[in-house]
């Protein structure tokens, strides 16, 4: 028998790569691979295939330069899919369990720095959801008939979810009450759309119109059947509008597990489309709840999309978890001039690391942009010895009433317009004794800060215009009405208005605070009387420390009712810095 195959190092220096050849075959033959060094630079005529690893424990043989090699059942299930028949031409393919060394950790650091490249050089990606099963045939049907809709019939399809049949280019016509919707969604819920990876590997496949679909740069396979990268767009959007419509009655866990890699995927491909790189901020934050075999590769999977200088953090599998997120929140500072990379709920911390290093989802103020913080740029020293930074900033107050965590086990949606569910949740109860407690005004403070200024019209509103949500919370709260309307016009147009049921879902597992000081605020899932809230230059929220003798570690992001737009940097010394300003050693 021929040895197994053994790998040749591969040039550092230059942008050589390994590509796959697949022999053709039957279906029943053993896999027949053989691998050869490439430069990508020289425009190598490949397919680059994106896939989910599944078990890594639960491997098959195939025949790699003629000697055997283990790979994972997946990705050997797929081979035999895309393998050319007896009597075709091979195929050759980027596939990156086998391209790349995963034992070498310096080679795999190097190639997956490589692979946005890997990716936008490649004739086509081929991505692979998996087999087809009883249900993949009509969910195929369905996407091949919104990538038909016409575009100016787009417009009608997304307003009404409606019974009137939809014309379609081939002249067919889409009847949208009439199709298995659920199996869409369950599609959109195996296991390749929950993978981290794939955000950067469908993005880099060049985007081309609905007349180009046949010659599509992305083709994404089900079984044997697939469809084009237009038709994948078009069930984003498709999906996007489902949600606050016919899905609406999919519970939200379900609907973020099984299309969230669709969002990104749409946002990140407009930001490109319009010459704009997504900060490497936003999408490790969007990437949190999708799946990672290792960790580090919530970073590193999205590096690819920035334009980012690679002395800042470069993909490096040498390196401890740990240190990845700290090279991570260095890397933003530096890059982005800002310290938004410290907003979270800080709920989940690496073991032994310092509290200003999360590997949390990142999912924390991304409602609105604030600018706590004005024109400030970050002021920040790291002690890499002992693992603290020290930041520039203000000291807003202490805290001395904390209520919460909001909304920490209830089914929200559906208590969202019962005024009597709402008096059955205990938080509301003791934020309803508190408001009690306050005058008129302290009262209408109260409800900008539950809000975050929601249904106001001040030009700092996060729904400008939306008054219906400052009278729906008077009325949970068991406040005076507003005047001029009745509380059936307040629950219709709160019923009607999904943004503000998202905006209250936002504040789930997180508290409502007071300051010594009479500050009103929405804080962190881990905050307790006595922390201190603080405004650090270059930051868009304000933030929660917890006094550790002279230091302090960080709880997470906050909002802070009256000074979310720079109000209190804008009180300046005679030395043209803002007054009272404090160094807070952060560890």
């Amino acid at each position: 028998m021929p040895p197994a195959y053994r790998y040749e190092p591969l040039s550092s220096t230059s942008s050589e790569i390994r590509l796959l050849t697949l022999w053709p075959g039957s279906w029943d033959d053993d896999i027949s691979c053989t691998v050869d060094h490439a430069c990508v630079d020289n425009h190598p005529y490949y397919e680059a295939l994106s896939y989910t690893w599944g078990d890594a424990n639960d491997t098959r043989p195939i025949r790699l330069n003629g000697g055997p090699f283990q790979i994972a059942k997946n990705l050997e299930i797929a081979l035999h899919y895309f393998r050319p028949q007896p009597g075709e031409q091979p195929r050759l393919l980027w596939v990156d369990a086998i391209c790349i060394n995963q034992k070498d950790l310096g080679e795999r650091g190097q190639q997956v720095q490589k692979m946005r490249q890997i990716f936008t050089s490649a004739r086509r990606v081929l991505a692979w959801t998996g087999e087809a099963d009883e249900d993949s045939a009509g969910v195929l049907d369905l996407i091949d008939d919104i990538a038909k809709i016409s575009p100016r019939h787009w417009m009608a399809a997304a307003r009404a979810w409606s019974t009137e049949p939809i014309p379609l280019r081939d002249g067919g016509v889409l009847d949208l009450s009439k199709r298995d919707w659920t199996s869409l969604r369950n599609f959109l819920d195996r296991p390749y759309w929950r993978r981290v990876w794939i955000v950067q590997e469908l993005t880099s496949a060049t985007p081309l119109g609905p007349l180009d679909a046949g010659k599509d740069t992305l083709a994404i396979f089900c079984g044997f059947r697939s469809f084009s990268r237009y038709a994948f767009e078009m069930v984003c959007l498709f999906w996007e509008w489902a949600f606050t419509g016919r899905f609406a009655r999919f519970k939200t866990d379900d609907f973020q597990r099984g299309a969230w890699a669709l969002y990104i995927y749409l946002s990140t491909s407009k930001a490109s489309t319009l010459g704009e790189d997504p900060s490497l901020i936003e999408l490790v934050r969007s990437v949190g709840r999708l799946e990672a075999s290792d960790p580090r590769d919530r970073v590193y999977a999205v590096l690819g999309l920035t334009d980012l200088d690679k002395t800042l953090i470069a993909p490096d599998y040498t390196k401890t978890v740990e240190q990845v997120y700290i090279d991570l929140v260095k890397c933003c500072i530096l890059a982005y001039g800002n310290c938004n990379i410290l907003s979270g709920n800080q709920t989940r911390r690496l073991h032994g690391g310092p509290s200003w290093c999360c590997i949390d989802e990142f999912m924390g103020s991304t409602l609105i942009d604030f600018d706590a913080a004005g024109k400030t740029s970050a002021c920040i020293d790291f002690d890499d010895q002992n693992g603290s930074m020290t930041a520039t900033g203000l000291h807003v107050g202490a805290i001395r009433t904390v209520v919460g965590p909001m909304f920490p086990t209830q089914t929200f949606p559906e208590a969202f317009v019962d005024i009597g569910a709402w008096n059955q949740i205990p938080e509301m109860i003791a934020l309803q004794k508190i408001a009690h407690s306050l005058g008129e005004a302290q009262q209408e403070t109260l409800c900008r800060c539950i809000l975050m200024d929601a249904g106001m019209t001040t030009e700092h509103s996060v729904y400008s215009g939306l008054e219906e949500a400052h009278r729906f919370l008077r009325s949970v709260l068991g406040l005076p009405s507003l005047p001029d309307r009745g509380q059936q016009y307040l629950l219709s147009a709160v019923r009607a208005d999904y943004r503000v049921m998202i905006h209250l879902l936002k504040l789930s597992k997180r508290h409502f605070f007071m300051t010594q000081c009479g500050k009103m605020g929405i804080g962190p899932n881990d905050m307790q009387t006595g922390d201190s809230v603080v405004v650090l230059y270059g930051g868009d929220s304000c933030f929660v420390l917890r006094p550790a003798g002279t230091r302090y570690t960080l709880q997470g992001d906050a909002y802070v009712q009256g000074i979310m737009h720079g109000e209190l940097v804008k009180d300046l010394g005679e030395d043209g810095n803002p007054k009272n300003t404090r160094n807070f050693v952060i560890c």
